[in-house]
């Protein structure tokens, strides 16, 4: 593989890889929102 290909496969793999890590933050923030992780009760 050329770098050329390489950096065009790497261009083209992030938006994809920063929209999915954009939505797990957003769920990861609304269930902490929404307090689903907050500690049990001792």
């Amino acid at each position: 593989m050329t770098p050329s290909a390489i950096i065009q496969l790497h261009s083209s793999v992030s938006p994809l890889e920063q929209v999915v890590q954009t939505v797990l933050y957003n769920e990861m923030a609304q269930a902490l929102h929404h307090g689903k992780f907050h500690r049990p009760e001792v």
